[in-house]
C-alpha cells in the first residue's frame, strides 16, 4: 500500500473535530453551533446536553478524546506501507463505534449534534478510502506474484474482494485456443479491482447515519412546527383553548368587555395563543379579543388604524401594553377588584405544550454549587 496522503488528510480533519469537541468538553465553552438548539439542547428525561451527558465519557476520559487519539494514528499509519492491515482494522473499529454512538444520537438522545455527525462521517470516508486502496493493492500484488502476467484470482477471497474469473473454453483447435486467450486475457485486463460490498454497506449506512444525525431539527424546532400545522388547520380562526374557565376569569373577562379595553391578535401567533388560554375556553368568547390577521396573514385594517406593531398589543383605559400579561396584571392595570389576583391561576408547562413544546428539564440540584454560595 502506498502512502496515502488524502487519508491522512481527512484524519488530520477528524483530528480538528475531535479536539474542539474536547475543549468544549473540559472547559465546557458552548460550542459554536449551526443548529438551533442542537449542540447544547438539553434532553428532556436525562437533564443534559450531548456532550454531558452519560454516553460522552468513559468514567473521566472524553470519548472525543479517544477519537482525537484514533485520527492522530489513522494519520501517522497511512504514512507507511507496512501498516495496512492494522491500518485498515483501526478504520473499521472506528466506524463501527461511531456507527453505535449515531444510533445512540438518534434514537436515545434525540438531538442533533453536527460536531458528532461530523465527525462520523469522517470515519466512513477513512474506512471506504482505505478498503478501496486496499482491494487495489491485493489487486496488484497477485499480478506482481505472477511474475507480471495477467492472474485470474479464484479463490474466496478474491471473489471478496470482487474479481472476476475468466476462464477459455477449452478446444482442441490451437488457433481456437489462442482465440479464447486473447479473449480471456483482453477481459481479465479490462476487470478492476473493487472493494469488499459489506464494507462499503457499513460505511454508506454510517454517512446516512451522520446525516440524519447532523441535521435532524431539534425538539425546539419540532414544536414550532407542530404549532405550525395546527394553525393552518384552522386558519383563520385560532386553534381551540383547551383549559376551562375559573369564575374569577370569566368576571375579568366581562370586566374587560365592559370597560372597552381590547387585545389586538393574530391567529398564527403562539403569545396570542398563550393569552387566550390564560383565560380559559369560556372566558375566551367573551374576553375582548381583536382579530388582526387576514387569511394570508395580512393586517386587517381595525388593527392598522389603532397602530398595533406587534401581538399581543393591550390597550386598556387608553394606555397602549405590549405582550402577554398575566390576568393578575390585567386585572390591576383594569381596575378589576371582584376577585384577589390569587384567584387568578397560570396555566402550567404541560397545558401549553401543545404551543411551546415540552418544557425543559430543571438542572440537577448541586449541593456543591449550592454550597458555595452561602
Amino acid at each position: 500500500m502506498q502512502a496515502l496522503w488524502p487519508v491522512g488528510a481527512v484524519a488530520g480533519l477528524g483530528a480538528v473535530d475531535c479536539a474542539y469537541l474536547t475543549y468544549s468538553k473540559v472547559t465546557q465553552v458552548p460550542l459554536a453551533c449551526p443548529v438551533e438548539g442542537g449542540c447544547t439542547e438539553v434532553h428532556r428525561e436525562t437533564g443534559s446536553d450531548v456532550l454531558n451527558s452519560s454516553f460522552a465519557s468513559i468514567g473521566p476520559l472524553p470519548l472525543s478524546a479517544l477519537g482525537l487519539v484514533a485520527y492522530l494514528a489513522v494519520a501517522a499509519l497511512s504514512v507507511s506501507p507496512q501498516n495496512k492491515d492494522l491500518l485498515f482494522w483501526l478504520c473499521l473499529t472506528m466506524a463501527l463505534s461511531s456507527l453505535g454512538l449515531t444510533g445512540i444520537l438518534i434514537f436515545v438522545l434525540q438531538a442533533p449534534c453536527p460536531y458528532c455527525a461530523a465527525s462520523a462521517f469522517i470515519s466512513a470516508m477513512l474506512l471506504t478510502l482505505v478498503e478501496t486502496q486496499r482491494a487495489r493493492d491485493a489487486a496488484r500484488e497477485m499480478r506482481g506474484a505472477a511474475g507480471g502476467a495477467t492472474v485470474v484470482p479464484t479463490n474466496d477471497w478474491a471473489s471478496m474482494l470482487g474479481f472476476v474469473a475468466v476462464e477459455p473454453t477449452p478446444n482442441s483447435s490451437n488457433s481456437s485456443n489462442s482465440s479464447s486467450s486473447a479473449v480471456a486475457e483482453a477481459s481479465v485486463v479490462s476487470v478492476e479491482a473493487e472493494p469488499r460490498r459489506a464494507v462499503l454497506g457499513l460505511s454508506g449506512l454510517l454517512a446516512l447515519g451522520a446525516l440524519r444525525g447532523g441535521t435532524m431539527p431539534s425538539r425546539r424546532l419540532q414544536s414550532a412546527w407542530a404549532y405550525f400545522t395546527l394553525v393552518e388547520r384552522y386558519k383563520p380562526n385560532h386553534p381551540p383553548v383547551l383549559s376551562d374557565s375559573s369564575k374569577a376569569e370569566m368576571a375579568l373577562a366581562r370586566h374587560l368587555q365592559k370597560i372597552g379595553a381590547a387585545c389586538y391578535s393574530t391567529w398564527w401567533c403562539p403569545h396570542c395563543q398563550e393569552q387566550r388560554e390564560s383565560f380559559g375556553k369560556q372566558a375566551v368568547e367573551v374576553a375582548p379579543f381583536v382579530e388582526c390577521s387576514s387569511k394570508s396573514r395580512q393586517q386587517l385594517p381595525v388593527c392598522r388604524d389603532a397602530d398595533i406593531e406587534s401581538y399581543p398589543t393591550w390597550i386598556i383605559n387608553g394606555k397602549k401594553y405590549l405582550g402577554g400579561r398575566d390576568l393578575s396584571d390585567i386585572a390591576e392595570k383594569s381596575g378589576f377588584t371582584e376577585y384577589p389576583p390569587e384567584a387568578f391561576k397560570p396555566r402550567d408547562d404541560q397545558l401549553l405544550e401543545y404551543i411551546w413544546g415540552p418544557p425543559e428539564p430543571e438542572e440537577p440540584y448541586d449541593p456543591l454549587a449550592s454550597s458555595d454560595n452561602v
